[in-house]
């Protein structure tokens, strides 16, 4: 299994990296706690980008927050293809679950890898309360 590593934390956006140069695989993850200064602030978009491209397959992508879904529809990047943003279906984000609170535990993690498929980086994005 390849240790994943979050990033960055800048502004609202998260930096959340699986893989390196090796190949993706269902089994990478990266993970995040939410800081005390993010309390109550909502995810408000999500996109997701690779450097080598999927030869094979999509790659399909999740965001938990502790344990559970923070999206309705996953991530998509489909095959042939270097960002999420240009897939058919776009990811939704469940409003039941999309607000983080201090120490929430935020996974970022592969259901579907493709073929080949190095530096996948999920973007969340969170906004403060309104």
């Amino acid at each position: 299994m390849i240790v994943a590593e979050v990033l960055a934390l800048v502004g609202g956006a998260l930096s959340m990296q699986l893989n390196g140069g090796d190949a993706l695989t269902i089994a990478d993850k990266a993970y995040e706690w939410a800081p005390e200064h993010r309390d109550g602030w909502r995810l408000t978009g999500v996109k997701a980008r690779v450097k080598a491209v999927s030869s094979s397959g999509n790659v399909t992508l999740t965001l938990k927050i502790n344990g559970t879904s923070m999206l309705s529809t996953n991530i998509t990047i489909e095959e042939g293809e270097g960002s999420s943003e240009t897939a058919t279906t776009q990811p939704v984000i469940d409003t039941a679950h999309n607000v983080i609170e201090t120490g929430d535990e935020i996974e970022a993690g592969c259901s579907g890898a493709g073929a080949g498929v190095t530096f996948c980086t999920i973007y969340p994005v969170f906004s403060p309360p309104e």
